[in-house]
């Protein structure tokens, strides 16, 4: 009798045993994944840091108040936010794919300041659109995928900024535009942990360089890229 029992566990652990590595197998055979991710992006730190001092309203200004109001209006450090990428990737072996995805990032910042009777009001809007390449390393078990490697990505920024002075009953404004583009490279990694054969949760974290022309011209080709971190719920078929 105890003999059966046992032989009946056996049974029951082999049985069980392939059935894991069939699911594992069937995991492995989705081609395509599709993602959504919702995110926090960081531009590289500030190097250039904005001259003088913020002007306050005491009646006096001083030299480091001027060399504040004479500086550029922004920095583009200061506009880390949020970032919405969607993604695709088709995998050609178990190890490898291939993926491609877009996003936008940016943030928006309000410059107001009263000084010596000028009270003056600006706002900045950065937005940075990228198409990315990816080509993807993963090391697979039935649950869990990590993955990496390197990215390629072509990024537009666009900056829009408005700026109202008013001294007495003067007033003046100005409404501007500036726009860039660049390629971008980098490294990516990230995990995913699939709750079924077709979905999965993943968290992945980038970091790339990229310059863009023709932008902040008085500054050089300023750098746009920085760092992404993000959480993704993706789709396997």
């Amino acid at each position: 009798m105890l003999f059966v029992s046992l032989a009946a566990v056996l049974a029951w652990a082999v049985c069980a045993q392939a059935g894991e590595e069939q699911a594992a197998v069937e995991r492995a055979d989705t081609r395509h994944r599709i993602s959504l991710s919702l995110g926090v992006h960081n531009f590289w730190p500030d190097r250039d840091p904005h001259e003088g001092t913020r002007p306050d309203d005491d009646g006096v200004v001083t030299e480091e108040e001027w060399a504040y109001i004479w500086d550029e209006a922004y920095r583009i450090q200061e506009f880390d936010g949020p970032t919405l990428e969607l993604g695709y990737e088709y995998k050609f072996e178990r190890w490898f794919g291939l993926a491609a995805g877009m996003g936008i990032y940016g943030g928006e910042k309000d410059y107001n300041f009263t000084v010596s009777g000028f009270d003056v009001k600006s706002y900045v809007k950065i937005s940075v659109l990228h198409i990315d390449v990816m080509p993807r390393f993963h090391w697979m078990t039935r649950w869990t995928d990590l993955y990496g490697g390197p990215v390629l990505g072509y990024y537009v920024v666009d900056v829009a900024y408005d700026i109202d002075s008013r001294y007495d009953e003067h007033t003046a404004s100005l409404s501007d535009r500036e726009r860039g583009d660049g390629l971008g490279w980098g490294l990516f990694a990230g995990f995913e942990f699939r709750i079924s054969k077709h979905f999965g949760v993943a968290i992945e974290d980038r970091l790339v360089s990229a310059i863009a022309d023709e932008f902040e011209p008085e500054d050089g080709r300023p750098q746009v890229g920085g760092n992404v971190l993000t959480l993704s719920g993706t789709v396997h078929f």
